[in-house]
């Protein structure tokens, strides 16, 4: 393969864009080529160290990724093989979490703060006598706390089924604010939101409810037995 650039060709055969008779032409050019194949290899674990951060980012996100590192223009000079695959695997964590903070939502104030006392935070310190039932459907109460969030009151069941799934159901007097990103239901009653594989769902009847919780069908089950809508 006269005049070949091995940066170019192996970015081109990683992305997809070769038609299937370059494919395979290159697919035999790289087992006698070292040059090429050091760049197909350096392409791969660039895109398996991405692929590792996926639990941090969303499908969308990591396309964006993708197409970011593929646009980025390719040095002219070829370092040493260890520099080129350190240099790599850099730009595309750097560019992960670039990318990953400027198109990540900020969330309601109030909602950043039930969500830590959700993981542990603890901002309703004030023990409370329970409102709600002690049992809804497996889950089985486990504290009742309160206290005030951005100036809204607000009172905290916990509850856990046997498995270890915590749900924790947050009411007050007045309106939730919603997520960023939530989905409102057919009905416009209630909207949910999945973040940081926390689930959240909100209504406003019978009480201004917040239920999140760790498992998807717990925080729905919850919701039933309190009819939330």
């Amino acid at each position: 393969m006269r005049g070949h650039d091995p940066e170019r060709s192996a970015a081109l055969y990683l992305g997809g864009m070769m038609s299937g008779r370059h494919r395979r032409g290159f697919e035999q050019h790289i087992l006698g080529c070292e040059s090429c194949w050091h760049e197909v290899e350096v392409g791969r674990r660039g895109r398996a160290l991405a692929e590792s951060s996926r639990e941090l980012a969303p499908q969308d996100l990591r396309e964006t990724v993708r197409s970011t590192v593929a646009a980025a223009p390719l040095p002219r000079r070829r370092p040493a093989f260890g520099a080129r695959l350190g240099a790599l695997a850099a730009s595309v964590i750097l560019a992960l979490v670039v990318v990953f903070v400027i198109l990540q939502p900020s969330q309601p104030q109030t909602i950043e703060v039930l969500l830590s006392d959700y993981n542990g935070g603890e901002h309703l310190r004030q023990p409370r006598r329970s409102a709600l039932p002690s049992i809804l459907g497996d889950l089985e109460l486990v504290e009742v706390r309160g206290g005030r969030v951005e100036d809204m009151p607000m009172v905290v069941h916990e509850y856990a089924d046997p498995a270890g799934h915590t749900v924790k159901v947050y009411q007050s007097d007045t309106t939730f604010p919603v997520a960023e990103g939530a989905e409102h239901s057919a009905s416009g009653g209630t909207w949910s939101a999945t973040l940081d594989e926390t689930v959240m769902l909100c209504a406003d009847r019978p009480v201004p409810s917040l239920v999140i919780g760790d498992d998807e069908r717990e925080v729905r089950l919850a919701a039933v037995e309190l009819s939330l809508e």
